[in-house]
């Protein structure tokens, strides 16, 4: 079990942040900036959080109360080693073999490298189909994040990183959300219909932004701004519908918490991270409607701080949840140190602001902005080192003491 969650920490401490941090500071590596733009979003995707999701859904969701029981270790032993083969092919393509600007030679080499993802993104559609054959809290959107981890996976478009991000991630957080909210928060279920609704215009949007990118790349001259709007803000609406729906803000009865058992220790981290998952949203849509009004495509700066919010402010807030709450309640273990839970929580928080804020105001303030970009990169190292350190003690030590007994 620990591997699934100590090596996507290694490998984003060793190639995810620091080649983040590296492509900040201009340090002078041998890779070109969109190499190096490209292998860090590999290792953060694949390496970090799929790895991580992969192992929430084969050791984490079983264990939850009143979820399906399925053992599937031999499918995700298989899906751990297919993503780390797929980094490998990647590296090697970028660094000692990379691909030539124009030539047949990189498709073929693109898809050499994807063979590995399909394995992995096949073999965890299938763990969740047989884990929500029958029933379960947000199957859906599990079945819906395994579709979408396997269509990121074929070399056919290239809104490779939306879709996993948004499609993989986005709607596994969801899902899960669903399960764990309710029970570990004390707030009411959401309701069935206006879930199922959220899902469905979800869905619509992801399949909207794949289908244009295809139609652009091979039939479309020109896409007309208002269609990019309506398809590019459907996502935003709908992820926004689907928050509201969680309650996480509305006011609860605390009285008799103590017998049922509630921590309200680790709300801030799940709090946080749907915060950040709305300013993402926000964002994008200011940014789609300022592309349609003026007819000006955002900023490539912005659009990255909009992912990069998306990604560390979310997505990473909610694996922190995972490895804080989650991990240690359902295993009967003991987290290591409260206090290191908390000082990575405000790292990680302050460097995703410092990074938004700065990113966004980049053209204006230039080498100042990318002095606080830096300086937020280094924040969100430290972040991960101590997420990391808490969550390998914790585990080491009350793993080591249940095996022991």
């Amino acid at each position: 079990m620990k591997k699934f969650f100590l090596v996507p920490l290694f490998l984003t401490l060793t190639g995810g942040c620091l080649l983040g941090v590296g492509q900040i500071s201009r340090m002078p590596l041998s890779l070109s900036p969109s190499h190096l733009s490209q292998l860090h979003g590999d290792i953060e995707l694949l390496g970090f959080i799929s790895l991580f999701l992969i192992g929430t859904v084969s050791y984490v969701i079983p264990k939850l109360p009143g979820a399906p029981e399925h053992s599937s270790r031999k499918i995700a032993d298989l899906a751990f080693w297919s993503i780390l083969a797929s980094l490998f092919l990647k590296a090697m393509f970028l660094t000692i073999f990379p691909c030539p600007r124009v030539s047949a030679s990189p498709c073929l080499r693109v898809s050499v490298s994807a063979l590995p993802d399909i394995v992995a993104s096949s073999s965890f559609l299938w763990i969740t189909l047989k884990l929500f054959s029958q029933s379960g809290q947000g199957k859906l959107f599990f079945l819906g994040s395994g579709s979408w981890f396997l269509i990121a996976s074929l070399p056919l478009h290239s809104r490779h990183r939306e879709v996993m991000l948004l499609g993989f991630a986005v709607m596994f957080l969801f899902g899960l959300s669903l399960m764990t909210i309710p029970r570990f928060l004390d707030r009411e279920e959401s309701h069935p219909f206006f879930t199922l609704l959220t899902f469905w215009l979800f869905n619509l949007g992801l399949i909207l932004r794949v289908g244009l990118d295809i139609a652009g790349d091979h039939w479309l001259k020109e896409i007309p701004p208002f269609m990019a709007f309506l398809v590019l803000s459907l996502n935003s609406f709908a992820g926004l519908a689907f928050i509201k729906t969680l309650r996480l803000w509305k006011k609860v009865d605390r009285e008799g918490e103590e017998e049922r058992k509630i921590d309200r220790s680790y709300e801030k981290i799940v709090k946080a991270a749907y915060f950040w998952l709305i300013v993402a949203f926000l964002v994008e849509l200011g940014m789609s409607a300022s592309q349609t009004i003026t007819g000006t495509p955002s900023s490539h700066t912005l659009l990255d701080a909009q992912r990069h919010t998306l990604g560390l402010g979310f997505v990473s807030l909610m694996l922190f949840g995972i490895g804080y709450r989650l991990i240690p309640s359902l295993y009967g273990l003991h987290l290591y140190s409260q206090k290191l839970l908390y000082h990575s929580f405000v790292l990680l928080n302050v460097g995703v602001f410092l990074h938004l804020f700065f990113q966004s105001l980049l053209p204006i303030l230039q080498e100042d902005a990318l002095t606080m970009m830096q300086i937020a990169g280094f924040l969100e190292l430290g972040a991960m080192l101590v997420f990391g350190l808490n969550l390998w003690k914790t585990l080491r030590t009350g793993l080591h003491k249940s095996s022991a007994s």
